[in-house]
């Protein structure tokens, strides 16, 4: 399957303008509310109150009682601390630093030209990757990366980890729930029979329509300040890590919650296009 990249640029503007009516003033449409400007986290976390979160880097005291021996960092959010693991990942550093990249490369070929649009559209593909994997809960909970025998960068009880194979298992749903959309409006072209998927229960949480104004609502971009990336990226992993929580209770990892998937399936693509559009609106405006 191959992505039609040549007016992303363009489709992007399309999209956010559905969603605010002034860049980066926090004046939004009348039926998205205004969400405080950037606090979230996208590494492994863990959460040393009564939860745990990772991007994947994150744990807390009620899954590792240890937890702060293990941590790189230590980032406190409404009187919860979240530790990224040692080993865990970066996000939130190279969202900040691709942003700032685009931006600057945005402002140079207003000068010259050696930065051609192709380059500049696969580092919006590569930035794009980076922002959507932490909407993803399994992408920010240390609970999903176990520890291999000799590994001691992570809490070693086992009990508390899920089975790695629930989180190829979820984005195999995602992608057979919002595949048939995306073919749909040739957002994708399907080169295989494979590529046709059938639209399914889930379908409808994936999918949003700019002329639906329940959609919309849902699309909440914030408006961040000019050196606060970088907060805004631990500010989503951490409510990813908080997700996860929901999705994988901290007795019964393995037991996730099928039930409230659906709506669960809602935030995630909504916070994904939300934290697009903040991203993109600050690149352009930065």
């Amino acid at each position: 399957m191959r992505s039609e990249n040549g007016e992303a640029e363009r489709e992007a503007r399309c999209a956010c303008a559905g969603v605010w009516t002034r860049r980066r003033t926090g004046i939004r449409n009348p039926q998205s509310p205004i969400r405080n400007s950037a606090r979230r986290v996208g590494r492994r976390m863990m959460c040393s109150t009564t939860r745990a979160c990772t991007t994947r880097s994150s744990c807390s005291h009620a899954e590792f009682t240890d937890a702060p021996k293990y941590a790189a960092e230590t980032h406190e959010r409404g009187g919860k601390k979240y530790y990224r693991i040692k080993g865990g990942g970066g996000l939130p550093y190279k969202v900040d630093h691709l942003a700032h990249i685009v931006a600057d490369i945005s402002k140079l070929r207003a000068y010259n030209d050696h930065f051609t649009q192709r380059q500049i559209m696969y580092l919006y593909i590569m930035i794009s990757h980076y922002i959507v994997d932490a909407a993803v809960p399994m992408h920010c909970d240390m609970r999903d990366d176990p520890p291999s025998a000799t590994d001691t960068t992570k809490p070693p009880q086992l009990d508390r980890y899920y089975s790695e194979s629930l989180h190829g298992q979820i984005e195999d749903i995602w992608d057979k729930a919002c595949t048939p959309a995306a073919v749909a409006e040739r957002i994708v072209v399907a080169d295989t029979y494979e590529d046709f998927h059938v639209p399914t229960d889930l379908t409808p949480s994936t999918t949003f329509q700019l002329d639906n104004k329940d959609h919309r609502a849902l699309v909440r971009p914030y408006s961040v300040s000019d050196r606060g990336m970088m907060d805004f990226m631990v500010d989503m992993c951490v409510q990813s890590k908080e997700r996860a929580l929901r999705l994988f209770p901290i007795a019964t990892p393995n037991q996730w919650d099928q039930t409230n998937f659906p709506a669960l399936t809602r935030e995630v693509f909504a916070d994904a296009i939300s934290n697009l559009v903040t991203v993109y609106l600050w690149m352009w405006g930065a």
